[in-house]
């Protein structure tokens, strides 16, 4: 009789271990189903700053795909004159700094032109509190960027007809 109750206790486990196992399965698929459907990229680097994931995205914004990018340095993707101001973005953080980051840039597409992205992102840190890369999302924000740009522009040229006006009415 003890051999058959631990023989049903082990059988009751395994069928638990499967039943645990399949839930971990389906929740990870889904997690992925979710990742994968997102317009906004997901990203994570290493403390080196060389991407390690990104969801497909990527792709959608840049034209590169996530293959070809994966082991390459964010900053290979920054136009030239962000660069040096991103530095200090993608710089690793003491342990004591908060380590959020937002920043708009110009992105380089495949094709040679150029997205505004907005990135927000915060370090990653191991178990001793060492920052051991970064990761946070990228979104395309070109349309609202040119927006603002027209709207810069029909302000300035409203301001000069009215300067113009003014100077007109005086004389």
């Amino acid at each position: 009789g003890v051999l058959v109750k631990w023989f049903n206790i082990f059988m009751d486990n395994i069928e638990e271990k499967k039943k645990a196992e399949e839930a971990l399965k389906e929740s990870q698929e889904q997690h992925r189903l979710i990742i994968n459907s997102l317009k906004e990229v997901i990203f994570q680097t290493d403390a080196a700053g060389l991407f390690t994931f990104l969801n497909p995205a990527w792709t959608e914004i840049t034209g590169f795909s996530v293959e070809e990018s994966l082991g390459t340095p964010f900053l290979k993707y920054m136009q030239m004159d962000n660069r040096r101001a991103s530095l200090e973005f993608l710089r690793p953080l003491s342990p004591l700094s908060k380590g959020d980051y937002l920043l708009t840039f110009q992105c380089m597409a495949k094709e040679g032109s150029y997205r505004w992205v907005e990135v927000i992102a915060h370090d990653l840190y191991d178990g001793q509190g060492n920052v051991v890369g970064t990761a946070g999302t990228l979104h395309d924000v070109t349309d609202r960027v040119l927006v603002l740009e027209e709207l810069k522009l029909a302000k300035e040229a409203a301001e000069k007809a009215n300067r113009a006006k003014s100077e007109f009415s005086a004389n």
